[in-house]
């Protein structure tokens, strides 16, 4: 019964005297499945509903999450219990090339079970029939991913136009189908690499007819260039614009001048002209009305492979091992909403629509503010100091940390975080600002030791040192502390113009070494005088490294990434991947 036309709809006629047969029992559940199937799709849509979540366990190994989804023909698809599953025995791994990127997918599947004797007849010598029909998915990996447009509905309010695609180098411009007059919409151009170790430019020029930009032109230059080698990697650039008052019905974007530049190669992009609509009405009406328009047989997309992609995979791999780099949930947003999540949205718009006048002018005048150039510039992070078991009034001090906003001076702020308690019935995360043992013998008491922390503070070289001090016997290996660096603004930051030149490399770009190892890395500024970094690690259990750039790796193997940033440019960042194996 694994079909995908589900109309017209035939019942069976009952009578007496009718006499019934196979044929009869498989239509009478066809018609009511037909039924269902067809009011799921064409009212709810497709896509996951809940949970399906997509977790990695170690560089080899991931995790499926329970859930329920519907696939393209709304048959239903329920992942009753997690799986955990390494990515090289899920079918269609054979099939992939080395490092290319992999999607996860999942579809519909039925399966046959419990043989048994048929009393009556035989077919090609056998009388041995399945008593069930088990209804389930299959996971398997693929290496193609399919048109967004084709997996949602997105294709009613946007145009999705892949400029360039070419080495592993993929450009796609997405601009609005309809855009009300007077009012805004956004442009954003992706550039997603994926195996391409080179740096990439990208430039373009892109007329715009019938609206303006937020600062009054009819074009945007659309420019992009990556100072840094880094092989995966996905940029989104946004360009905000407003259609005018007196635009015709249809207007465009006429894009020229395109030029892409994939190390020291060149390559140019052809002239194309995409048409966009504008009006009075409202984009939600404009919508509906054109997919009202559209033919039946056309939303009832019955052709292609019927699958939901769950996770994009990217991974490495040497000889005959591989490791997982990094796993990005749903990538095309194939999610469908419960009645539950659009009514508590449906709420919320009411409550905003209807808060007095005065409240609402209040709300924009906050917003009109935030627009304004910020007075004030944060960085934030997460220290961890090792301690000895016994250390009654003993005082531990951190490495020295750059906090990312320069030379200058600083206010630092501190706070030991406790741990989530399981016995917390809320199961809440605290931060202990000043002296935890203030809340001792309370209903607030805490298990963290009580400690007095101090802040050094180097404003010539933009970094800082913590240290804490214990006040009583506290049997701790470590002490967990958050900070938070604020500085004040007195003068306008850099553009992007005015910073182009500068570039930071790391050496090496990738190496591998043992378990505990230390190894120093290298950064390089050109175009600045500034050769202030600060590093870190992407992985949250990914070894350590200090201000110097000096690394020691985890004990437990797998691909790690470690992030140079200049602390005067903190848009210059370079990348450098550790791999740790024992042999």
């Amino acid at each position: 019964m694994e079909h995908k036309k589900y109309y017209p709809f035939v019942r069976n006629n009952y009578f007496y005297g009718k006499l019934l047969s196979v044929r009869d029992f498989q239509e009478e559940q066809k018609y009511f499945n037909d039924k269902r199937r067809l009011s799921n799709f064409l009212t709810t849509g497709a896509g996951v509903v809940s949970g399906m979540n997509v977790v990695l366990l170690d560089e080899t190994t991931i995790s499926l999450g329970q859930g329920f989804a519907l696939d393209y023909t709304g048959r239903e698809i329920v992942v009753a219990e997690a799986v955990t599953q390494k990515v090289s025995t899920i079918k269609g791994f054979d099939e992939l090339e080395d490092g290319q990127t992999a999607y996860l997918c999942i579809a519909y599947e039925e399966r046959e079970q419990e043989i048994i004797h048929s009393v009556t007849g035989k077919i090609t010598g056998e009388n041995k029939y399945y008593n069930r029909i088990k209804e389930g998915y299959q996971l398997f990996l693929t290496a193609e991913a399919e048109n967004i447009n084709e997996l949602t509905q997105y294709n009613l309010i946007e145009n999705r136009q892949v400029l360039f695609e070419q080495q592993g180098l993929k450009i796609t411009q997405i601009t609005p189908c309809y855009v009300e007059q007077k009012q805004s919409a956004v442009i954003r151009v992706e550039i997603e690499k994926q195996n391409l170790p080179q740096t990439i430019s990208v430039y373009y020029h892109l007329q715009c007819s019938g609206f303006e930009t937020e600062k009054g032109e009819s074009a945007i230059s659309v420019y992009f260039q990556e100072n840094s080698i880094t092989a995966n990697q996905k940029t989104v650039l946004e360009y905000v614009i407003s259609a005018k008052s007196n635009t015709m019905t249809e207007e465009s974007f006429v894009l020229e001048k395109a030029n892409v530049v994939i190390g020291n190669e060149n390559y140019s992009i052809q002239n194309t002209k995409i048409v966009c609509e504008t009006g009075k009405m409202s984009l939600m009406e404009y919508a509906i009305k054109k997919h009202s328009k559209k033919h039946f047989e056309d939303i009832v997309n019955t052709e292609g492979e019927n699958k939901l992609y769950l996770a994009k995979i990217n991974w490495i791999k040497q000889g005959e091992h591989y490791s997982i780099t990094s796993i990005e949930n749903m990538p095309f947003q194939q999610y469908v909403l419960s009645n539950a999540i659009l009514a508590a949205l449906l709420k919320q718009k009411q409550h905003l629509a209807t808060m007095p006048k005065q409240s609402v002018e209040t709300t924009v005048s906050i917003e009109r503010q935030l627009q304004q150039p910020q007075q004030y510039k944060i960085e934030s992070g997460t220290e961890i100091i090792e301690t000895e078991f016994y250390s009654n009034k003993k005082s531990y001090f951190s490495e020295e940390i750059a906090h990312g906003l320069g030379s200058g001076d600083v206010m630092i702020q501190t706070a030991l975080e406790d741990v989530i308690d399981q016995r917390d019935f809320f199961n809440m995360r605290k931060n202990i600002f000043g002296v935890s043992s203030v809340f001792e013998n309370s209903p607030f008491q805490t298990e963290l030791p009580a400690v007095e922390i101090g802040v050094l503070c180097y404003p010539d070289r933009g970094t800082f040192r913590i240290g804490v001090q214990f006040k009583k016997d506290a049997e701790v290996t470590t002490i967990k502390v958050k900070w938070w660096a604020i500085k004040r603004e007195h003068k306008k930051q850099n553009s992007f113009a005015e910073v182009s030149n500068v570039e930071i490399i790391v050496e090496p770009n990738t190496i591998m070494l043992k378990p505990r190892e230390k190894y120093k890395f290298q950064a390089t500024l050109t175009g600045t005088d500034s050769q202030e970094c600060k590093w870190s690690i992407v992985e949250e259990n990914g070894g350590k490294i200090d201000s110097n750039g000096v690394y020691e790796a985890p004990s437990k193997e797998g691909v790690y990434e470690i992030v140079a940033e200049s602390v005067k440019y903190s848009n210059k960042k370079a990348t450098a991947f550790v791999v740790v194996k024992q042999n």
